[in-house]
Formats: structure tokens, sequence, C-alpha cells
């Protein structure tokens, strides 16, 4: 299944992904340390029943950091 290049706009960030398939809505959102190019193995099972938008989320992929501090911990 083609993967579609998109882009879309945030306020001061512009994050990238891909979108492919067709029927009902699905967002895709990848672990740390991967990008929206970790759907691509599942694209042909996924795209056969939903519109999948699979993101680059900030600092990943495609999408820049826009340097923007983020506070986080891993207490738990």
């Amino acid at each position: 299944m083609k993967l579609h290049p998109i882009s879309i706009q945030n306020g001061a960030t512009q994050l990238s992904g891909v979108r492919f398939g067709s029927g009902p809505p699905l967002l895709c959102v990848h672990a740390l340390a991967f990008s929206s190019r970790y759907f691509s193995a599942a694209a042909a099972v996924l795209g056969a029943h939903f519109e999948c938008v699979a993101i680059d989320q900030r600092g990943h992929g495609l999408t820049r950091h826009n340097g923007a501090a983020a506070e986080f911990s891993l207490d738990s």
C-alpha cells in the first residue's frame, strides 16, 4: 500500500507523517524513538479497513523539535 506524505501545521510546529487506506479514520501514533514509518509494515492490513494518519512526534522522523522545553519524569 502506498504511503502518502502529509504535513500538519500546529502553531509553531509543523508535524510530518503519512496517510494511507480508506474507511473510518484511525490515528496512528508511534512509540518513543520511532517514526510514522513504523506503521508501513501494517499498512496493507490497516489500510484495508481504515483511513490511517500516522504522525511523526516532535523530534522524530521528519518532524523537527521546535525547541520548546518539555518537562516530564519517569517516576512512578
